[in-house]
């Protein structure tokens, strides 16, 4: 949708074709992103339901905790970000569709000509001169394409619950992870603050890999739950969904075709991290769309990756894969060599040179 509101705010004829029937679905996200997120992409406020100014790592038997004297980030009211992100654009001459399911691209050798949608029980054709492909882990149209190659891997599947509960004060405004297989084998889970006495709890399980105890994923956020919670506790609302968490594909355009967000894999394997990644490959599709120039995303795409998202598989591999927590439980003992400022520097921009850190 970032993309959609760059191109629309410039005068280009934009329509967005999405496949939910409601504004703000799907609804599947954490929401914590970075501080520095809101001013980069012009997002308001009030799309914040609350912010971190502490992180926390636990594992099996050590957990490590780092301090902010202000917000170090927020969480994202995810919902209300796409709604507001949709609605920029319609301010700005551009067109949402809700209930449309795009389910074939029309291409010639030159480039693609239009798209094939069937909405309220009709099938349409839309010519358009660019198509920008933003449907998440199944990349409709590139699939359709041929262009979706790259390294395989089996899906990581998620789930959370957003509780209204009483938790201790150490939980107000941290942002936690849990990993080790106590908490959930080839995984890691969660809990982030989202307002007065709520929470986001969830779970997180990597490559297609199953539990050594517990049968699902609701069965380990029950059991952490249950760990914390101070009294009696409601849920408000349940989601979960699928991510490819793998290093991306060979080719994310095509003549006038672009990927982005996790249809161009840059949902960031180490945490799952993917809304940063998303309204950044956006603008950039609409920067090198606006200079007519798709070749432009791919190069800007290459320099932002680097090789951050070989290592962040590597590291993933090795935090939720690696059969002994006694490895998880030496990383949160030595992870207070860094200073507050670098675990920033190394969760959200891949600065792993800091890891070396960790071994002196």
């Amino acid at each position: 949708m970032q993309c959609a509101r760059v191109l629309s705010s410039q005068g280009f004829s934009v329509l967005v074709l999405e496949r939910s029937q409601k504004a703000g679905e799907p609804n599947f996200s954490t929401g914590g992103i970075p501080n520095f997120v809101l001013k980069e992409f012009k997002l308001p406020k009030t799309v914040v339901i609350d912010s971190f100014t502490k992180v926390t790592l636990f594992t099996p038997k050590n957990h490590a905790t780092f301090d902010y004297a202000k917000p170090a980030g927020y969480v994202l009211d995810f919902a209300a970000t796409k709604i507001f992100l949709a609605q920029e654009v319609e301010k700005t001459g551009g067109e949402v569709v809700y209930g449309a399911s795009v389910c074939d691209i029309k291409v010639t050798d030159t480039g693609a000509q239009g798209v094939y949608l069937k909405t309220g029980g009709e099938m349409h054709f839309v010519h358009a001169k660019y198509i920008v492909d933003a449907t998440a882990k199944e990349s409709v149209l590139a699939s359709k394409m041929g262009l979706k190659k790259g390294i395989s891997t089996k899906p990581t599947v998620g789930m959370e619950v957003i509780l209204k509960t009483k938790l201790d004060k150490f939980y107000k405004n941290n942002l936690i992870l849990y990993i080790g297989k106590k908490f959930i084998p080839h995984g890691y889970a969660w809990i982030f603050p989202f307002g007065p006495n709520t929470y986001k709890i969830g779970a997180i399980r990597y490559d297609g890999s199953h539990g050594d105890a517990l049968a699902t994923l609701d069965d380990y956020i029950q059991k952490l739950i249950a760990s914390v919670a101070l009294g009696e506790n409601h849920t408000i609302e349940r989601h979960g969904g699928t991510l490819l968490l793998n290093t991306g594909y060979e080719t994310n355009t095509w003549h006038n075709v672009v990927m982005i967000g996790d249809a161009a894999g840059l949902c960031n394997p180490l945490f799952a991290e993917g809304i940063r990644h998303a309204l950044w490959s956006g603008q950039q599709a609409a920067n090198a769309i606006t200079k007519n120039n798709v070749s432009l995303y791919t190069e800007a795409l290459q320099e932002y990756k680097k090789s951050n998202w070989q290592i962040s598989r590597l590291c993933a591999n090795m935090l939720y894969h690696f059969p002994y927590d006694t490895a998880r439980d030496w990383l949160a003992a030595k992870v207070t060599k860094l200073t507050p400022q670098e675990l920033l520097e190394l969760v959200f921009n891949y600065k792993y040179k800091l890891l070396t850190k960790l071994c002196k």
